[in-house]
């Protein structure tokens, strides 16, 4: 047996005489007695079998996920909602369906103490650097200027990339060394959005949504506007 890792997926490769039926029920048995299947990432796809490279399309196809990810639906329906307040016509644009994401720190207690550290002081640490408040405003040659700091995290690497200590020679001990840093989505999520509609066969199919409503200003029909904000937005 030879197990692949790579950042989009996990595969076995190995040689075995059982069914794909059976293979596949070995795998699920796995998932749910020793991986938690609840604590999955919802983007993630189901097991499949695949004994010939060449069927690699079609078995990944038949197993296949929804199109979009609930983080790229986010970024899109945010630039939907965006582009919808700059019309004249709108008093009010919301979405709803959003499942947010956060990043997770797994970590050993026992490993943080051995550094002479406490769970609360990466709480303290972390946030003395992410400074997401404004910094106020400075008065210059007539002018007010807003101060914002630049502390905030933008991605998990630079999580890591925090310093919470150091070895009895001095050395650096990043936060990267003491825990493992995952990004995921809120859990279990508060409310999502679906969206039915028949394929070319006539089945109806379900798949993830968000919904974004526009409220209109008294007298006015928005119908049009929105249909020329839609122009403004990449294909």
């Amino acid at each position: 047996m030879h197990v692949i890792v790579e950042p989009d997926f996990v595969g076995v490769d190995g040689v075995s005489y059982a069914s794909d039926e059976a293979l596949l029920g070995y795998t699920r048995q796995f998932i749910n007695d020793r991986l938690q299947a609840s604590d999955f990432h919802p983007d993630s796809w189901q097991p499949v079998v695949i004994r010939d490279p060449d069927e690699t399309p079609a078995k990944l196809a038949s197993v296949a996920g929804d199109k979009y990810s609930y983080r790229e639906m986010d970024d899109f329906t945010d630039l939907i909602e965006k582009t919808l307040k700059s019309v004249p016509q709108a008093s009010k644009v919301s979405r709803s369906g959003i499942l947010p994401e956060k990043v997770f720190l797994l970590y050993s207690q026992e490993r943080i103490a051995s550094y002479g550290l406490k769970t609360s002081d990466l709480s303290n640490i972390l946030g003395a650097r992410n400074i997401t408040l404004a910094g106020g405003q400075l008065e210059a040659a007539g002018k007010n200027l807003s101060i914002d700091p630049s502390g905030e995290f933008k991605s998990e690497k630079e999580i890591g990339d925090v310093a919470v200590s150091q070895t009895n020679l001095g050395a650096p001990v990043y936060l990267r060394d003491l825990v493992d840093i995952v990004r995921g989505y809120d859990s279990p999520p508060r409310f999502l959005n679906f969206y039915e509609s028949r394929d070319a066969q006539g089945n109806w199919q379900r798949s993830r949504a968000i919904t974004v409503a526009v409220q209109m200003r008294p007298g006015e029909y928005i119908g049009d506007s929105v249909k020329e904000s839609m122009k403004r937005w990449p294909k």
